[in-house]
């Protein structure tokens, strides 16, 4: 990825990452398929993500 590519990717999660500290996280792995993909997702639901 290049910079300017991953510098606004960043901006953006900053933006759109709310007030809690996990709320990035769940950006990351929402596109994450099966079992593991699920697990991570079940897992930040239970840290209190949005």
């Amino acid at each position: 990825m290049s910079d300017r590519v991953q510098n606004t990717a960043a901006t953006e999660a900053k933006k759109m990452a709310g007030n809690g500290a996990l709320s990035g996280a769940v950006i990351a792995v929402a596109g994450a398929g099966g079992p593991a993909g699920r697990a991570a997702l079940l897992r930040l639901a239970e840290a209190g993500a949005t």
